[in-house]
């Protein structure tokens, strides 16, 4: 397989797979990473105020048990019930309510529409990635 790659703009194949790697890009990508992880962490640390940040764990990037990440302080908690859960949050009283796909001919016809709409929306987004990979 060959590579025939036509762009304008000095970074527009940064991390091109079919090309060597350059130590100009990996720096770059290291660097953006660390932006995103050091605001991801901020966030983490605003919103969990109960977190034990001093845990190697917890920002390693690493995935984890539902258990773990309650005790990490990470979630809330686990739960196999939801209506229970909101019930005990939120009291008793608390009103759930189903989301039921419209009926008849005009909600069929409304969701036909609509899932047309998407399909055509995602195969013109392909087709338009597509074509800019191979637009000089």
């Amino acid at each position: 397989m060959e590579s025939r790659i036509f762009t304008s703009g000095e970074h527009k194949v940064r991390l091109d797979p079919f090309s060597p790697l350059k130590q100009d890009d990996v720096d770059y990508v290291t660097n953006v990473l660390k932006q995103i992880h050091g605001n991801f962490i901020e966030l983490v640390k605003e919103r969990r105020p109960s977190l034990d940040v001093k845990h190697k764990t917890v920002f390693s990037g690493d995935f984890f048990t539902g258990k773990d990440a309650v005790s990490f302080g990470l979630a809330d908690n686990t739960c196999s019930d939801l209506r229970a859960v909101c019930q005990a949050r939120f009291g008793r009283n608390v009103k759930f309510e189903r989301c039921e796909p419209p009926s008849g001919v005009l909600g069929r016809l409304r969701n036909l529409v609509t899932q047309m709409k998407v399909e055509v929306s995602i195969n013109d987004m392909l087709e338009e990635l597509t074509l800019k990979q191979y637009r000089p």
